[in-house]
């Protein structure tokens, strides 16, 4: 029907702007325009994202305070809320300077085979701190996925730089990924509890905090040192300004339609939806980043054992995903067994 064609849509776009995200950062990195340090993208990626923020939000949860029966009550924007809004943007900007630095050494193909395991660790930080239940099917996921994990990192190219540089990239990716998959999971705890806290507000919030501490960044770091890390780089490069300009635009627009997609999709994802999403991607950006990059880029161009890696992880996120939805439904059923006591 029209709702499963919406989904399948927003699915859709959710999956074409993390492809393209990360493509357009890898090309603008090979234009000079991403010097490690300036954190010029994390910007570009937060201010589209905060422009969600101007959306109109049909559907925002309402939250009817008990003493006032149909008055909505509005969230409590006290010190505690934005103190964790706060951490909420550390996590994230840790994150996003993390799969920066995991791009400029990996390239963007490890990069997103890597990263496609934040579904993994969401759901080990979710056992320990959310005290949510892994299955041995889940808990066998997450080995196979390890696995493919260990090959796409140490199984690429052949010489001994480019080798060295594609294990430390693969690290600093899988630091991204905790961080990411930390910030997951610390959005869920705050969005449940007596104090919880609308997935609007966290994403406008987050986003809006993000925004301002690293525009702080840029004035304090970034500008000020425009030659050494802006206008050298470029030119090294010898990339195009006006490129890395457009580029830049292109990544704004994409965070924005990205987190558009993330909000519609936020609750109705189950987790087989989100496994099987972050595979495409890894394999949609593995495949277009050698197809793209392997003339000037070594560790991105494609090997068989990247190839089996990559088929590996896959593999391994869609057995754990299958088991997450078993588990679900098991949980369901359980649910409905059981007489429901009258309050």
């Amino acid at each position: 029907g029209m709702g499963e064609w919406h989904g399948f849509y927003m699915q859709f776009i959710f999956l074409a702007t993390g492809v393209l995200s990360t493509l357009v950062l890898q090309a603008i990195q090979y234009n000079g325009g991403a010097e490690k340090t300036t954190l010029i993208p994390v910007a570009a990626n937060y201010y589209g994202a905060s422009l969600a923020v101007f959306l109109p939000d049909e559907k925002v949860p309402v939250v009817i305070s008990a003493q006032h029966p149909g008055k909505i009550a509005h969230q409590k924007k006290d010190l505690r809320f934005h103190l964790k809004m706060i951490l909420l943007a550390l996590f994230d900007i840790g994150g996003n300077s993390m799969a920066i630095l995991g791009i400029t050494y990996a390239g963007s193909g490890i990069f997103q085979v890597i990263y496609s395991s934040v579904v993994i660790f969401t759901a080990i930080w979710a056992r320990i701190f959310l005290k949510k239940s892994l299955s041995d099917q889940q808990w066998l996921g997450i080995l196979i996925v390890s696995i493919g994990l260990g090959l796409s990192a140490f199984g690429s190219s052949a010489s001994s730089s480019s080798k060295s540089a594609a294990i430390l990239g693969s690290f600093l990716t899988i630091i991204s990924t905790i961080f990411y998959s930390f910030h997951y999971v610390m959005a869920e705890a705050f969005m449940s509890g007596k104090h919880a806290i609308t997935s609007r507000n966290i994403q406008t919030y987050n986003s809006g905090y993000v925004a301002i501490i690293i525009t702080i960044y840029l004035i304090c770091y970034t500008f000020p040192n425009y030659q050494t890390v802006i206008a050298d780089p470029i030119m090294r490069s010898q990339g195009s300004i006006s490129i890395i300009v457009v580029l830049y635009l292109v990544m704004c627009i994409s965070a924005f339609f990205h987190a558009v997609s993330f909000f519609k999709l936020l609750g109705s994802l189950g987790s087989v939806s989100t496994g099987i999403l972050q595979s495409l991607r890894a394999v949609s950006v593995f495949i277009l980043s050698s197809l793209l990059f392997c003339s000037q880029h070594e560790n991105q161009c494609f090997t068989l054992m990247k190839g089996v890696s990559t088929v590996v992880v896959i593999l391994g996120l869609t057995f754990f995903s299958r088991a997450s939805a078993n588990l679900k439904d098991s949980k369901k059923s359980e649910a409905r067994e059981k007489p429901v006591q009258e309050l």
